[in-house]
């Protein structure tokens, strides 16, 4: 089970399964590739671990002991660790999906956009989202999935005044690029180390980002597309949690930037278009990936590789 997020788009209903891949058993198939090594979506994971092949976006969080191949989608997510060889994967971004275009604007005011849960204290939502809703001249622009967040407090997030940011539209294939081209600048401030699909895929729409530094985001901001916030020593990446203040400081100083240059935000949305077309296209990475496969197959095979924790 290959759960790539984004296919080729010209071909992908021709090749899109009738029958969804979690409605029929893990029996059927040579390998399964869960894209998130801490949820297999398989229940008997003892019984097929020597078939299963991990991805990881985090280092060392998720299992990778006698699986059938292991990979790290991050510089950081390879660092696990392990005694077994760990595939060098990056994901790609449809760049004829996801590419700007114009949408109505109903408002001058600067859009931004922002990704993340607040019931993961990682994402840091609420310590550094929440204080700036009233900036001038902002809109802040969120797409959750229902309106509790996933399962979260509503009122914690600011009950109304968070339900005036809330903008509806689909989050399914294909219709996130409408969203991307909906704002100014896209927003990922973020304590974790994982893959970020949005930071890309709003690049390749030319939306700038402003990030904190984790597992690729930074690869955007270093060839121009955007802003990256770092700590003050004596921190140096990683944001630590209770620094709220510093963080909120850094983000509206961020903000009100691509505010007041209009321009400069523009080039900064130019730039991250051409990092994704030039580094971050499924076809600078298919050979690591059909490796991965390979070895995933041909071990699951044999038995599966080994590991110790």
């Amino acid at each position: 089970i290959a759960d790539v997020p984004y296919p080729p788009y010209q071909n992908f209903l021709e090749r899109f399964p009738e029958t969804s891949p979690f409605q029929r058993s893990p029996d059927d198939y040579d390998l399964i590739v869960p894209m998130l090594a801490t949820h297999w979506g398989v229940t008997e994971r003892d019984k097929y671990v020597h078939k299963t092949a991990v991805v990881f976006y985090e280092p060392g969080e998720g299992r990778w002991q006698d699986v059938a191949a292991v990979a790290g989608a991050t510089p950081e997510a390879e660092k696990i660790g392990a005694d077994v060889k760990i595939h060098s994967v990056r994901f790609g971004i449809d760049t004829e999906l996801f590419c700007p275009y114009p949408m109505v604007r109903e408002d001058e005011l600067l859009h931004v956009g922002v990704v993340g849960t607040h019931i993961n204290p990682r994402r840091q939502i609420l310590e550094g989202m929440v204080p700036l809703f009233n900036l001038e001249g902002v809109r802040f622009m969120f797409f959750p999935s229902n309106w509790d967040n996933n399962g979260g407090d509503l009122n914690k997030v600011g009950g109304k005044e968070f339900l005036k940011r809330v903008v509806t539209g689909g989050k399914y294939w294909p219709g996130l690029p409408n969203i991307y081209n909906r704002m100014d600048v896209l927003v990922r401030i973020d304590n974790s180390f994982g893959y970020s699909f949005p930071t890309l895929e709003a690049a390749a729409c030319s939306v700038p980002v402003i990030c904190t530094y984790q597992g690729i985001d930074h690869f955007v901001t270093k060839a121009g597309g955007g802003i990256l916030l770092l700590p003050d020593p004596p921190h140096e990446k990683r944001w630590p949690f209770n620094e709220e203040p510093q963080l909120v400081r850094k983000l509206k100083e961020a903000i009100e930037f691509m505010r007041d240059n209009p321009e400069k935000r523009k080039e900064m949305g130019r730039k991250g278009r051409r990092e994704i077309e030039k580094n971050w296209q499924w076809k600078d990475h298919i050979v690591n990936w059909r490796e991965f496969f390979r070895e995933g197959v041909a071990n699951a095979r044999k038995g599966a590789i080994s590991g110790t924790a």
